[in-house]
């Protein structure tokens, strides 16, 4: 890919109103709705990259590299002759896209149109990946492109071209003899083929008819459809996995320890089998009970290592089971945050595959929705990390444990094998039974892991991130308001320390011409620091330290030139000897 042809289908889509786009912003618009905007009333940079994210994910399966929701994008190592790796080199294409836009629009927000233009752009340039990736499907098997072909030559391509697409494009091959070979192997060797044959023809017969000749523009088509619409597919496996873990699940809603986990991959076709490094790097590890570590099941399905490396620019991934359920949230709220009882209300209504709904909601959780609450002086955001992680104690099973921003990479086996040093993301068998071995829980009649003392609550903490920004944590909703007094009364003293001073000093006959000595000179330049800090730690763009730190420097500052000026004043006084 080149900047110029980012630059173009960004344009082309600017400018576009076609059915396609508005459909597209049909898909965006309700979560659209319900982002916090700037004061010009449109979405800033993080929430492009949430709506962006999410969209894809939910709409199509698809992870685009360089827009990990926690922006742990990362620069690869250039080979041995200076060029990047083939399998990372569009990871650039996102965040360039987003800028160019920004820019354009001056760095004033997006608006929905703008949002659908550039998940429209992406789309482009995807498509334009795979056209260019089936070309070569063509080359290598001598099939022109410029005319139609005869069904069955037109069958041994798309054919070719979706082995590519189930390996992850990790397919070599000399001609067109070594690649008839290939296909023919994957086909008896690919574990669930028939099931995924099966799912191809229907795709393709929507595509190609029942004509005796087929041209490029319609296995075009056909491919952009496979890539589109595998989610689905993928989705047949997904929730099988999903299936699997609950069967595990122990006394911590929404987890499988550790041993337990290890132990079920001789039991079942899923291997179960990822060191627990690599389980902490994707974030599917808790380990808030240091003594029984458990999966996520929620994050290990998401995990990369579940997804399938479709092209350069994305990857397919389990779909979030949690977005029908902000989805719904964000209908009937309408608005970025929301009152807890409100919350609660809706919430206690809205069931999931495996919550009941009308329900109760436990006191706990309750308490912690009001907590977030007060945190936020009176609204509960719909889009940050302490409602994400309320979600998940709600429905364990479907929402994801958020964690904090920088304590996780969202990496493929490769990737982290490369940045950790470690040779294989696997664990040998003797490590695994070692695990499992010295747990000392056991199953009791309901199927369910009994450990004793076992810890059963889900972590919980008040780590805030908003996507307009991060945000430390705070004891109540009450904090920024005394801060607030804290720094005016400050600056009060401040005030009254410097006319003190000055009614010290010589000359100052009353508070009047105190003032205005204080107002002239210098001194005057000191209350403009002390007032400049503490309106800029009020508009919250100073951190507490270091307002401290610019109040007391302006007053020691302040108090040595007065010092300084009163010896200089009696050193002049002084008789000559």
């Amino acid at each position: 890919m080149r900047r110029e042809d980012v630059n173009e289908m960004l344009r082309h889509e600017l400018a576009d109103h076609s059915e396609r786009l508005q459909e597209v912003e049909r898909a965006l618009s309700q979560m659209y709705t319900s982002l916090p905007k700037n004061e010009d009333g449109k979405v800033g940079h993080q929430g492009v990259r949430y709506a962006l994210h999410r969209y894809f994910i939910n709409n199509r399966g698809w992870f685009i590299r360089g827009l990990e929701p926690n922006d742990s994008g990362w620069t690869p190592q250039r080979l041995a002759n200076g060029e990047l790796p083939p399998a990372f080199v569009e990871e650039w294409i996102p965040s360039y896209l987003q800028d160019t836009l920004e820019n354009t629009l001056g760095n004033r927000g997006v608006a929905l149109h703008e949002l659908a233009a550039m998940a429209a752009a992406l789309e482009d340039l995807i498509h334009k990946e795979v056209k260019q990736r089936l070309e070569m499907v063509y080359h290598v098997l001598d099939v022109p492109t410029v005319e139609p072909v005869q069904r069955a030559k037109a069958d041994d391509v798309l054919m070719t071209y979706f082995m590519t697409f189930l390996l992850a494009n990790n397919v070599t091959a000399k001609d067109r003899h070594e690649m008839e070979t290939k296909r023919m192997r994957f086909k008896k060797r690919y574990a669930g083929f028939e099931d995924a044959r099966v799912w191809y023809e229907k795709t393709l017969g929507k595509h190609l008819g029942s004509g005796a000749e087929v041209d490029f523009a319609a296995t075009s088509a056909a491919v952009e459809d496979i890539g589109a619409s595998y989610h689905t597919f993928n989705d047949l496996e997904c929730n099988d996995l999903r299936a699997t873990l609950r069967k595990m699940e122990s006394r911590r809603p929404g987890r499988v320890r550790l041993s337990n986990f290890y132990n079920m991959s001789r039991f079942t076709h899923w291997r179960f089998i990822e060191k627990a490094e690599y389980l902490r790097t994707l974030g599917a590890l808790d380990e808030s009970d240091p003594k029984n570590p458990s999966v996520i099941i929620a994050n290990y399905v998401m995990g990369r290592q579940n997804c399938l490396e479709a092209t350069n620019l994305y990857a397919i991934c389990c779909r979030n089971a949690c977005e029908d359920l902000m989805a719904h949230l964000e209908e009937k709220i309408g608005t970025s945050s929301a009152t807890a009882s409100r919350i609660a209300a809706l919430v206690a209504e809205l069931p999931s595959v495996s919550v009941q709904a009308p329900r109760t909601l436990d006191p706990v959780l309750l308490s912690r929705l009001e907590e977030i609450e007060k945190h936020h002086e009176g609204q509960v955001p719909l889009h940050g990390r302490l409602f994400s992680q309320w979600m998940h104690h709600a429905y364990p099973l479907e929402c994801p444990f958020p964690h904090e921003l920088g304590t996780i990479n969202p990496q493929t086996v490769d990737e982290w094998m490369r940045d950790s040093g470690h040779t294989s993301a696997q664990t040998s068998e003797e490590d695994r039974k070692r695990v499992v071995e010295n747990d000392v829980c056991a199953v009791n009649w309901e199927g369910k892991v009994e450990c004793g003392e076992e810890t059963t609550d889900l972590p919980w903490n008040l780590a805030e991130e908003l996507i307009t920004g991060v945000q430390q944590p705070r004891s109540s909703g009450s904090t920024g308001a005394a801060n607030n007094w804290a720094c005016m009364g400050l600056f009060l003293l401040g005030i009254a320390l410097l006319f003190a001073a000055q009614l010290r000093g010589p000359g100052s006959a009353d508070y009047l011409q105190a003032g205005q000595q204080v107002l002239s000179g210098k001194l005057g330049g000191v209350l403009a620091v002390l007032l400049f800090v503490s309106l800029a730690f009020l508009a919250g763009l100073l951190d507490s330290s270091i307002f401290a730190l610019a109040f007391v420097g302006s007053l020691v500052f302040y108090i040595a030139s007065l010092r300084s000026a009163r010896a200089h004043s009696k050193g002049m006084l002084l008789p000559k000897v």
